[in-house]
């Protein structure tokens, strides 16, 4: 193609041919060669199809979305229990909910509970003016939520597994595009540094963690280096 969009893979990806996705609109949108996958798994990694119930252990979607109200909201076992009993007796004929009470919901969360890293307590002491203060706080153990990241299957083919070297080519000219973590030099040359053994894949995953509630999209500009 005249005008495109040139994506190297690393070499420990295993991909040997670079992705080539064309960016002139005449060309047949119903052709998908395979040079323009643009799927982030590598060969050994085989598709993952979920089940088509994103709400399980829920009995279904509706069940879910008002457990994630009821939750947010700090709602009472007793307001539960009223909106559910008026929801199940003539406030929604055709309310899909099968929740009947508090007791129904929190089964529900028990057992989805079981798909996440646990909360746990943690304690913090620090010494002021000779006087020891000690807080209690609940987290969940980051380096668990990474490992549980990492290992479902489900987010395999989301997650950038390797760096890759983006190029934008036209006129006979290419420029290097730098949109994404990925695509930065830096990630690259760790990426190198790495054992490269068949079999055994050695990543360099690194994380962003976006503050929102600390508005930092509006003071800072992040540049991949």
């Amino acid at each position: 193609p005249t005008a495109h969009i040139k994506i190297i893979h690393h070499p420990h990806s295993n991909i040997t041919k670079p992705t080539i996705i064309p960016l002139e609109s005449s060309l047949n949108p119903e052709l998908e060669p395979e040079s323009c996958s643009m799927s982030h798994e590598t060969p050994a990694l085989q598709p993952i199809v979920a089940e088509s119930v994103p709400w399980a252990p829920f009995r279904n979607i509706q069940d879910f979305e008002y457990t994630e109200i009821a939750v947010r909201a700090c709602l009472t076992k007793s307001n539960v229990d009223a909106q559910l009993y008026g929801l199940q007796n003539g406030w929604a004929k055709e309310s899909q909910i099968t929740l009947e009470n508090h007791r129904d919901m929190e089964q529900a969360l028990k057992a989805a509970r079981a798909y996440v890293v646990p909360f746990q307590e943690g304690i913090v002491s620090a010494t002021y003016n000779g006087q020891t203060f000690t807080f209690k706080f609940p987290y969940r153990d980051p380096w668990k939520i990474y490992e549980n990241w990492i290992t479902d299957p489900t987010l395999s083919r989301e997650i950038f597994w390797y760096p890759v070297q983006k190029y934008l080519c036209q006129n006979g000219k290419e420029l290097a595009v730098y949109d994404d973590i990925n695509t930065g030099k830096l990630w690259w040359t760790i990426q190198d540094t790495l054992p490269n053994i068949d079999g055994l894949p050695h990543c360099f995953l690194p994380t962003i963690f976006w503050l929102d509630k600390g508005m930092i999209t509006k003071r800072v500009r992040k540049q991949p280096t």
